[in-house]
């Protein structure tokens, strides 16, 4: 089942193989951006990147889902963003 998960600084979003569904990205006082990478840390092979003006709401439905064989990890810049990513386990079968 697919979850909401709200983030304001980079971090895990799922230390398990995933599926990441949609991504918003609200600026703070200047433009922030957000990069999931496949692994449970910082750093791993960017998967999938977004980003929002000063103050600006941006979402992206990721065109279904993107797999995240590994993990799921954001990294976010900006100050006081907020990230909002749906996500949840890769199915069986």
């Amino acid at each position: 089942m697919a979850v909401p998960l709200r983030l304001t600084a980079s971090g895990v979003v799922l230390n398990a193989p995933c599926r990441v569904y949609y991504v918003s990205v609200k600026g703070g006082s200047d433009a922030a951006t957000v990069a999931l990478a496949n692994q449970g840390t910082s750093g791993g092979t960017e998967l999938f990147g977004w980003g929002a003006a000063t103050t600006v709401y941006s979402s992206a439905n990721v065109n279904g889902f993107i797999d995240f064989p590994v993990a799921c990890y954001a990294t976010i810049t900006g100050t006081s963003p907020v990230i909002n990513i749906t996500n949840g386990p890769i199915p069986n079968g």
